[in-house]
């Protein structure tokens, strides 16, 4: 009850349950965003699994390169510009995926553009990986300082069942129900599946302005 009627602490979860849930609808989404919206498949009509995986190494193996870049951002202008440069960079990413549907005609290998969007995209992976620690900790740092009580421990333990229910959500829920609907005759569900996760973004984008941390309290932080 406590660590809820902290209103920045719940700000936070809303800005990172529609985070995650982005995070998890491109995971879980991945599969048939290459397959039915890119047309990555093989002989047997099913998702390229090589190409899949090229896709997938893009995204994952700069990752910690993308931490070393991000440190130096967090540094320089705080984890929440950090935050909202990796949102932009996974709405960019996702953007850059609609590039690839089969519809547009490219005469490229959709592939190519899949690991362009990943590499763009890690920058994100990576970030969010780290807010999940960082920013609670944060929060509780000056609640801390406020009133003197540190509930660090139940914030994480409250983020991680936001981070379940989202995940269900984005997965059992959104991905495997939105990939059946058939849009048009070339296209289905999976293409609405970048767009959401965008608009996701862009929601958490907006909500991150809102958790401006008190000078006291990131002086701290940050020493």
């Amino acid at each position: 009850k406590l660590t809820l009627q902290n209103k920045k602490f719940v700000r936070y979860l809303c800005m990172y349950a529609l985070l995650f849930f982005g995070l998890q609808a491109f995971l879980s989404g991945i599969y048939y965003i290459a397959g039915d919206m890119m047309g990555l498949v093989n002989a047997e009509g099913v998702t390229d699994g090589a190409k899949l995986g090229l896709m997938n190494a893009a995204a994952f193996a700069p990752v910690p390169i993308m931490l070393l870049i991000m440190n130096y951002i967090n540094k320089k202008k705080g984890i929440l510009f950090a935050l909202r440069v990796g949102l932009v960079c996974f709405a960019v990413a996702m953007g850059v995926f609609l590039l690839a549907w089969q519809g547009w005609g490219i005469p490229i290998d959709k592939s190519y553009i899949g690991m362009i969007a990943g590499v763009i995209g890690s920058f994100a992976i990576g970030v969010f990986f780290t807010v999940p620690y960082a920013i609670p900790s944060q929060i509780a740092a000056e609640e801390a300082a406020a009133t003197g009580k540190n509930r660090a421990a139940m914030y994480f333990a409250v983020q991680g069942l936001v981070n379940q229910i989202a995940a269900a959500l984005a997965g059992s829920l959104f991905v495997v129900n939105v990939v059946k609907i058939r849009l048009w005759s070339n296209a289905t569900g999976a293409f609405l599946v970048p767009i959401v996760i965008i608009i996701a973004c862009i929601a958490s984008f907006i909500l991150v302005g809102t958790l401006k941390p008190h000078a006291k309290a990131a002086s701290n932080s940050q020493s």
